[in-house]
């Protein structure tokens, strides 16, 4: 995986902004940065956390990504 989408990655994982992080997630479009964000995704902040606004995102977001995977 090149460095931008690690970069766009770690981005999504640490910024303080929900709604800052649901943008890129709209680009997420491969199984490796799938595999990247949900593997490292703090699973001790439940599911009502950040990864509940994500599958919210649209028809281009996680849940459409997770659909077609």
């Amino acid at each position: 995986m090149d460095v931008t989408k690690l970069n766009k990655l770690s981005y999504i994982l640490y910024t303080e902004s929900n709604a800052e992080a649901v943008e890129p997630v709209k680009s997420i479009n491969s199984e490796d940065e799938l595999f990247v964000l949900l593997g490292n995704y703090n699973w001790d902040n439940g599911f009502k956390g950040r990864i509940k606004d994500f599958f919210k995102a649209g028809d281009a977001g996680l849940g459409n990504t997770l659909y077609h995977h």
